[in-house]
């Protein structure tokens, strides 16, 4: 964030006492180059062998920065030239001529690095941008004739250049997977980038570190036959687009089993009502062993013809759970009038099922105005006993992306957001129990009831910040205690 000027050196052509007319180096004149930066400049002493540090240093991306140059010398006759070597524009015309006293001019420079020569290499690539200021005669030497004398006065400030290329972009990333003991397995990534290389590595476990695979050089690598001393290990691929522009992948891990079971679907996605020119999302869940691979699929209105969605960062393969053997995944694509009705899947594969298994599809609604919510299906009374569970659902349409508040009719505040423990006075005591929500919170299952919770009524909202938000009929549940076992009785707690 400095700036800088450098004092010019001089040097003459040769002159002894021989020589009529002779000029020399003189003392009381001085050239001077400044860089700019925020019209600052800070002296930089020189040694005899000129500045050596880089006074600016450009790397990837287009840099500009002002120069000034000085020619500070007494008034005279004598015609100087002052010119700016290296630079890209400099004066015009250049050299310039200077007559009478000092002289000063203003002049901006912009450096590409991708346009100089050498700025890829490990090193870079050093320039300078150089000031001169030199005067240049003949004289007469006894015995010899006419020969040529002067000065030149000379400064530079060192830039260093340097230029990584463009770094490449991973579309899609390789993805976990898991293979009976024999079969093959394989990682692919996707990207994008001018002159790309690829080089995979691997490491026994995540401690461990990254070791090259020789030959492994594709956007594919393949183990030919995965044994169960593979269990666990991780693959990388670094992916350049030069030896200096390179971007490694997410470590992936790979699963050998000697058995397997086929991916069942624990969350399926679902419809979807959204504006025209906005994003729909759909999530889903999956287990199995070994673990699935997710991809999304797409299908037009009113068809069961999928389609294979690519590959890409917003409707990815999945991250597998840390608390199970399940993978989850989310795609999120935007959409037009013309997407009113079109269906979206997910299909999980691994070695159980290599054609996959669907979930269930979802429709997206798209319309041109925003929707309210408006609730399809009222959730529904529900009866248990003490300490057991009721679960209620609702269904609705409108606009994405629609929320769902569940409370106790008249307690806006006893219920938690996400799934926990609850407890509040009542009429009949403490109502009290645990609350799970699912199915993105369109469905909610209510456990470990007391007594009384007996009566009361649970409603929901549904809203998606479009007046008015749709509040569901009040729903009842009646919970009974468990049959006297010493009498044969029941009694109804009410």
């Amino acid at each position: 964030g400095l700036s800088y000027f450098v004092i010019g050196t001089c040097s003459s052509a040769p002159t002894d006492i021989w020589t009529i007319g002779g000029v020399d180096c003189p003392a009381n004149h001085e050239l001077r180059l400044t860089m700019l930066d925020n019209d600052r400049a800070v002296q930089v002493l020189r040694g005899p062998n000129g500045v050596q540090l880089p006074l600016w240093y450009v790397t990837d991306t287009p840099q500009t920065r002002d120069f000034i140059v000085d020619w500070f010398r007494p008034t005279s006759t004598r015609v100087d030239q002052v010119s700016v070597l290296g630079s890209r524009g400099g004066f015009s015309p250049n050299p310039t001529s200077v007559t009478g006293g000092t002289f000063a001019r203003r002049f901006t420079i912009t450096i590409d690095p991708a346009q100089i020569p050498g700025a890829n290499s490990a090193n870079g690539r050093l320039l300078r941008v150089t000031a001169v200021a030199e005067y240049n005669s003949t004289a007469f030497r006894i015995g010899t004739g006419n020969v040529p004398v002067g000065f030149r006065f000379e400064t530079d400030i060192p830039i260093l250049v340097r230029y990584n290329g463009v770094l490449p972009t991973i579309t899609a990333q390789p993805a976990d997977i898991g293979v009976l003991v024999g079969q093959a397995a394989s990682f692919t990534v996707v990207a994008s980038g001018a002159n790309l290389t690829y080089q995979w590595s691997r490491r026994a476990n995540a401690s461990a570190a990254f070791a090259t695979i020789i030959g492994a050089t594709s956007p594919t690598y393949t183990l030919a036959a995965a044994q169960l001393a593979d269990h666990g290990t991780q693959f990388q691929v670094l992916v350049c687009s030069s030896p200096t522009a390179c971007v490694p992948s997410n470590p992936v891990t790979l699963t050998v089993l000697a058995s397997a079971s086929a991916p069942v679907f624990t969350l399926h996605p679902i419809d979807r009502s959204v504006v025209a020119g906005q994003t729909v999302s759909f999530s889903v869940i999956a287990g199995g062993q070994p673990i699935p691979q997710l991809k999304w699929q797409s299908a037009p209105a009113a068809t069961t013809t999928f389609t294979d969605l690519p590959a890409q960062a917003s409707c990815g393969p999945g991250t597998q759970s840390v608390y199970s053997s399940s993978v989850s995944a989310s795609c999120t694509v935007p959409v037009a009038v013309g997407d009113n009705g079109k269906r979206f899947r997910a299909v999980a594969t691994n070695v159980a099922a290599p054609g996959g298994v669907p979930s269930t599809f979802a429709m997206v609604t798209v319309t041109s105005t925003p929707v309210a919510p408006q609730i399809t299906q009222q959730p529904a009374a529900q009866t248990t006993t003490v300490g057991g569970s009721a679960t209620f659902g609702v269904a609705a349409t409108g606009t994405s992306t629609l929320s769902y508040t569940w409370q106790f009719a008249g307690n806006p505040a006893n219920l938690p957001s996400v799934s926990g423990g609850f407890a509040f006075a009542a009429p009949g005591g403490t109502c009290s129990g645990m609350v799970t929500y699912s199915s993105g919170n369109t469905t909610i299952t209510l456990s470990n009831l007391t007594a009384a919770c007996d009566g009361l009524a649970l409603i929901v909202t549904v809203s998606n910040g479009i007046n008015p938000s749709a509040t569901s009929n009040q729903t009842g549940r009646r919970i009974t205690a468990p049959p006297d076992r010493s009498t044969g009785s029941s009694e109804e707690m009410t």
